[in-house]
């Protein structure tokens, strides 16, 4: 009897079933909704345009601002607790000399202190106010730059990110991130590698915008010569002077609970720097935008993930949704996209291992803090 040449299913099966794995493996992240669960009303006289990025501090209070017309870059910072009572108000027209002042930035240490990266007709400033609200200090960091992002590390000290200038307040196209100590001092100067850099111009130069004493921009001052611009250095990502403008004052700069700040450039993919309070660079990521048409807003940081907001729009431009990327913060991988419903809203306050807390409003205009689920 001849015999039959063996199976080759027993083979078969195994691969099938590999390349099943692989190819799941290969899916985009998956995209999971966020519902309320918890919604409380807070108790504060505030518009519902929100100023991004909204923080909280340990306790789980809320740091927010409300959007106003007239002086966009002064309105004070509100300190709202988890059940909606408004614990303290931090105005900058309370710190001498800042009574025609703006501020870009603001950030709380571990005690509930709030500093304001503030600017007015002398240069920058961070003030410091206690945790009630009281003025307390100004300090003067060292070094001309533009202001735009603010950090404080547990041990005190401040991380301070912006664009480097020339001595006229020109914009040079080169960021600037510096550490300080907590009287001001430069500790150190980073050298980010692969960092943004704005792509020489044609031949208009970079300008100085003078502020007006409104806090709006105001007359534009001849434009700096080509030969002073600064060179692309190799490695970095080059952008055009809108993108370049839009990744340094949209980008945000966050001290989270593993000692440590992230600061993110607001690119397309967001980079995001994790560096220690001595100034070494940890690593540098590379967030995956969930669509060609989305751009980042916002980042939080806890627990070992972040969360990077992103607004999504169709092709033609039109705002579309909401969507958080929740990635590593060791590797920058995308572990989930989430997106919430029209009863949560948009403005992401709060992140930690226990959920999102949203900053919304109800159908009678009043603030409100929404948690979310699930996690």
């Amino acid at each position: 009897m001849q015999r039959q040449p063996p199976s080759r299913i027993g083979f078969v099966i195994p691969a099938v079933l590999l390349m099943v794995v692989l190819a799941l493996s290969a899916q985009e992240p998956p995209m999971l909704p966020l519902r309320a669960r918890t919604s409380v009303t807070a108790a504060a006289d505030h518009s519902i345009a929100i100023m991004l990025p909204a923080k909280c501090d340990a306790r789980g209070n809320v740091y927010m601002r409300s959007h106003q017309p007239l002086r966009a870059l002064a309105a004070p910072v509100s300190k709202i607790t988890r059940d909606g009572k408004r614990a303290a108000v931090f105005t900058l027209a309370s710190a001498p000399g800042f009574e025609e002042g703006m501020f870009v930035d603001f950030a709380v240490d571990l005690r509930g202190k709030v500093y304001l990266l503030a600017m007015n007709k002398t240069g920058i400033a961070i003030v410091a106010y206690d945790s009630d609200g009281d003025y307390d200090s100004t300090i003067e960091p060292e070094g001309l730059f533009g202001a735009a992002q603010l950090a404080v590390f547990p041990s005190g000290e401040f991380l301070a990110s912006g664009e480097k200038l020339e001595e006229r307040y020109y914009g040079t196209g080169e960021p600037f991130t510096a550490i300080f100590d907590r009287n001001g001092k430069l500790i150190k100067e980073l050298s980010l590698a692969q960092d943004i850099w704005k792509e020489s111009p044609s031949g208009d130069g970079s300008e100085k915008v003078t502020p007006s004493e409104d806090g709006e921009e105001g007359e534009k001052d001849a434009p700096l010569p080509q030969d002073a611009q600064a060179e692309t250095p190799e490695g970095a990502v080059s952008i055009e002077k809108e993108q370049f403008s839009r990744a340094l004052s949209v980008g945000v700069a966050v001290a989270a609970d593993d000692g440590n700040v992230y600061l993110m450039r607001a690119t397309p993919d967001p980079l995001i720097y994790v560096i220690a309070p001595g100034g070494t660079v940890l690593r540098r990521l590379v967030i995956a935008r969930p669509s060609e048409h989305s751009e980042p807003s916002t980042l939080h940081v806890a627990g070992g993930k972040l969360v990077v907001q992103f607004s999504e729009y169709d092709p033609a431009g039109k705002f579309k949704r909401t969507v958080f990327a929740v990635a590593n913060a060791e590797t920058g991988e995308t572990l989930s996209y989430y997106v919430t419903g029209p009863e949560v809203g948009g403005a992401l306050a709060c992140y930690t291992p226990n959920g999102f807390t949203f900053l919304g409003s109800n159908v009678a205009g009043q603030l409100i803090l929404i948690t979310t689920y699930p996690y």
